[in-house]
């Protein structure tokens, strides 16, 4: 099969891992300059952090898989003028090389599309919305760690360790937001914050300051 990916590094790496050595992998960076013509599948791990490109695969005829954490699949794919088949995945640090992928769609036959395409990799799909649902959940179990200990009730180690043992988790918050990246949550919080108008999605200045200064919890 030909896959062709776009996104960070760490990201395609991951996505090789899950998927295989068995496909041919192109990647690109430029959705213009590429021609998708040999393509069985698109995996575009970065287009819900440049929603304005989402056009530039009007002419697609093949499945595209689009990073839809910042950006939900009913407002990427607006602006389609032919009906293009996308599905959304969870496309988080760490989350890509899971047992399970967390995906939403808008079509019950992109479903079919995908699972024709990968039938040995499992999915849980979720509804279209703004931070999925782990993530988003995780997001805000990092943001309230991060009050707690801006609070000075309890250190780093200690609150790792607590969620551990009464969740059976199995990282702390701050072991989770440094593997995916503090950089990551701050950005996920703030466009969950803006869709929604939740106060829940109040940012902890320290988790801000952390993502400025580009501070992981643990040095």
């Amino acid at each position: 099969m030909e896959i062709y990916v776009r996104g960070e590094d760490s990201r395609i790496f991951e996505l090789k891992e899950k998927l295989g050595s068995q496909h041919m992998y192109t990647i690109f960076n430029n959705i213009d300059e590429t021609s998708f013509d040999n393509a069985d599948v698109v995996f575009d791990l970065n287009l819900d952090d440049c929603p304005e490109e989402t056009i530039k695969y009007n002419s697609l005829n093949v499945l595209l898989v689009a990073g839809s954490l910042k950006c939900a699949l009913l407002i990427l794919s607006a602006d389609f003028q032919k009906k293009v088949h996308i599905v959304g995945l969870n496309t988080l640090p760490g989350f890509l090389n899971r047992d399970i992928w967390e995906m939403s769609t808008l079509e019950n036959e992109d479903k079919a599309k995908l699972n024709k395409l990968f039938p040995e990799v499992k999915v849980q799909w979720v509804k279209d919305r703004v931070g999925m649902v782990s993530p988003r959940v995780l997001a805000m179990i990092i943001n309230e760690a991060c009050f707690t200990l801006e609070e000075g009730t309890a250190n780093i180690e200690d609150i790792d360790k607590g969620m551990k043992l009464g969740t059976n988790y199995p990282f702390g918050p701050f072991e989770w937001a440094d593997k995916i990246g503090v950089d990551q949550i701050f950005d996920l919080l703030s466009v969950l914050r803006k869709d929604t108008g939740d106060e829940r999605f109040k940012i902890c200045p320290l988790l801000k300051d952390k993502a400025i200064l580009k501070e992981s919890f643990y040095k």
